[in-house]
């Protein structure tokens, strides 16, 4: 008799084991419907009844829907008798869940929304809030985000007026909602409502960790450190909440929060760790979402530190978690980002085909901030391909959704949720003591009155009254002429101020205009017109300088004046930025105090330091092998001390050529600003600028 192989044996076994363990847990899960349906006969508890149907509807939700669709019919009758409204949400969802797995979502959502309509007829306020819930999270589930905000606006008002309602995740799929569709400052205003429900209520711990990761995440999305700050902190208590109750997924939209507010800091380091700890975590608990996010953040920060191919491999990993949970906001940030990394590999057929299936995909959902991207980076693969009309179709629309999403307004309003929220609190605990306040004092003049003469007391009282009302009615009279006079100056304030930033904001979009329609004649350039390179590129650093002013102003409260500081760091990075392709390898050692220069200082100068930096950039470091530049600016008494210094070659032949238009361009600059210039040549050349206090003052 021949017996089976080892190998075949050890399958036969396995492949039995697994059959029986099976039978087993079939056998389990028998007994305990068994028990449940034995126990809902003897049941008089309307509570447990509920917990029992509850339980049945789930176990037959697997295998048998027509049973499931019984027991959750039960268990919302038994709510509604009960006027339990967390149980008929849980019913209505079941319901809905079931008659969309019997048939599909198009067909068992009108008649969800047919028994929505009658129950509004009929003035069944109960029914209305816990379907229009239900709805509303099926049309979330499916990413139909513009009517999963219309189904819970149309039961908001009717679910705010019954006060044993719970509003709180009708307000969390309103945070989410918006928060997809770019609409950032509706989506932080419900974020703080849910936060201010669910800080009231102590055993709300993983809602409220939730609701502080979701503020995180809107903080992100500006462009202000302090914002970006701001996120870090609530990204801070919602991961301190998760982790002392094991609440993962909300621990790993923590830690992505965390590492995508490190890298906008730029503190890479801390953001890939953040990164990597969510990404762990997501794959020990099958959490898709957060490990989606988790790849996105790694696919950015290596596209930042311009390693292209890892960028790409996240970006597929996005794609293949996205894929396999059918999600399409996932597919798209997924593509986008895949295309722009082969756009900078020159890969462009790749890169165009990538960036056309995320633009679709983020058009279809909405996503506003997606299709941004997306026509900022076909732009950019356009001019790559002297595609001029595309080009600029391109670009003028990506800075029609750049304004949309970012404009200074909606920064404000942002602004003005989070001092609303802090303040809100405060305003509490105050107007509690001024009531104690209010109180003691009216008993201490009772107290005094019981203790005078009735007669002298009334008299003194009477005249006292009198007095009081008078000049209670003058002051009122004039304090209601000084606030309206008030009220208007700063109407008059605001709208000039808004005039301003709008000025400043059209100079700097004009200018980005420029350096774009720059960037196209360059790439159109044939490849050995080296001259006709050279003088666009100047072209453009010299515009970047004064566009990096106008950008300053229209982020500040100050339209007169930039810090010194901020300025030449952004002005000396984007030079070292459009170089970078020469001379990967420079060392820049910046030394700059701080203060504030008016703008008729601040163009000139630096676009004599544009001249000078990018002139070392030019000539100066042919054979050095540790190229450096050294930048210093500070004030001394009653001048401004500027000085920049390589270790190149020395010399350079353009500042030997006194006729050349870049030395032109700096002596006429200096002259006009009453300043004098001293150029050493030995061991590189230094170029020591001062220019009087006085200059600033005009």
């Amino acid at each position: 008799m021949k017996t089976l192989p080892y190998k075949y044996s050890i399958r036969w076994i396995f492949i039995l084991f697994t059959f029986f363990k099976i039978q087993a847990q079939q056998n389990i899960e028998q007994k305990q419907v068994d028990s449940l349906l034995n126990r809902l006969k003897t049941e008089k508890t309307d509570s447990v009844q509920i917990d029992i149907y509850k339980k049945l509807t789930r176990h037959y939700k697997k295998n048998q829907n027509d049973s499931a669709l019984y027991y959750a019919s039960s268990m919302a009758d038994k709510a509604r008798k009960m006027v339990w409204h967390e149980a008929m949400y849980i019913s209505q969802k079941e319901i809905l869940d079931i008659n969309i797995k019997n048939e599909n979502f198009n067909t068992a959502m009108p008649n969800a929304i047919d028994i929505l309509n009658k129950s509004i007829k009929e003035a069944d306020t109960i029914m209305i809030l816990n379907l229009s819930r239900a709805i509303g999270y099926h049309y979330y589930g499916h990413q139909d985000y513009n009517e999963c905000i219309a189904y819970n606006l149309k039961v908001k008002e009717i679910a705010e007026n019954i006060p044993t309602s719970n509003v709180g995740d009708m307000y969390a799929h309103l945070t989410a909602s918006y928060g997809r569709l770019g609409n950032y400052d509706m989506s932080l205003e419900y974020a703080f409502k849910v936060l201010d429900i669910y800080e009231k209520d102590s055993s709300k711990k993983i809602q409220k960790s939730n609701s502080y990761n979701n503020i995180a995440q809107i903080y992100l999305l500006s462009d202000r450190k302090e914002d970006i700050i701001l996120s870090l902190e609530y990204s801070k208590k919602s991961l301190k909440i998760s982790t002392e109750n094991n609440f993962f997924f909300s621990k790993a939209n923590a830690l992505n929060n965390m590492a995508a507010a490190f890298m906008d800091l730029k503190k890479t380091n801390e953001a890939e760790h953040n990164a990597l700890r969510a990404i762990e975590l997501s794959k020990t608990h099958n959490l898709m979402d957060p490990l989606r996010r988790g790849y996105s953040i790694l696919a950015n920060l290596y596209y930042g530190k311009k390693d292209y191919d890892k960028a790409i491999i996240y970006n597929e990993k996005i794609l293949e978690v996205s894929n396999a949970e059918n999600d399409l906001y996932g597919q798209s940030v997924g593509y986008i980002g895949a295309g722009k990394a082969y756009l900078k590999q020159k890969n462009n057929n790749k890169a165009r085909n990538y960036l056309n299936r995320g633009k679709s995909l983020a058009i279809q959902l909405g996503a506003t901030n997606e299709i941004k991207n997306s026509y900022k980076y076909l732009y950019k693969l356009d001019s790559a391909e002297n595609k001029f009309n595309s080009a600029f179709k391109n670009i003028k629309i990506y800075y029609q959704y750049n304004n949309s999403i970012f404009s200074k307004q909606k920064d404000e309003n942002i602004k003005e949720l989070e001092i609303k929220y802090q303040t809100k609190i405060k305003d509490q605990e105050i107007e509690l003591l001024t009531k104690e306040n209010i109180l003691q004092s009216a008993l201490t003049k009772q107290e005094k009155r019981q203790k005078q003469y009735f007669l002298i007391g009334g008299l003194v009282l009477l005249l006292m009254s009198g007095f009081t009302y008078n000049r209670y009615r003058v002051n009122k009279r004039n304090l209601t002429i000084i606030k309206s006079q008030k009220d208007d100056i700063e109407e008059k304030n605001k709208e000039n101020e808004l005039l301003i930033k709008e000025i400043h904001h059209r100079v700097k979009n004009n200018l980005q205009i420029i350096l774009s329609l720059l960037n196209s004649q360059l790439n159109a350039l044939p490849e050995k017109n080296v001259d006709a390179e050279n003088i666009i590129l100047d072209s453009k650093n010299r515009i970047e300088s004064i566009s990096l002013i106008h950008q300053n102003l229209y982020q500040s409260n100050n339209f007169l004046e930039v810090e010194t500081q901020l300025y030449f760091e952004d002005l000396l990075n984007s030079i070292i930025q459009s170089h970078t392709d020469v001379y990967k390898d420079v060392l820049v050692e910046k030394k700059i105090d701080n203060c504030v220069i008016k703008i008729p200082l601040a163009v000139p100068l630096g676009l004599i330091i544009n001249e000078i930096i990018v002139n070392a950039f030019k000539h100066a470091f042919d054979n050095t092998i540790k190229p450096e530049i050294k930048f210093a600016f500070n004030k001394d008494n009653d001048m401004y001390n500027i000085m920049v210094q390589d270790n190149g070659k020395g010399w350079s032949g353009e500042v030997e050529n006194k006729k050349s238009f870049g030395m032109q361009l700096i002596k006429g600059l200096l002259n006009q600003l009453h300043g004098k210039l001293d150029v050493q040549g030995s061991n590189g050349t230094s170029f020591f600028m001062k220019i009087p206090f006085e200059v600033n003052a005009t």
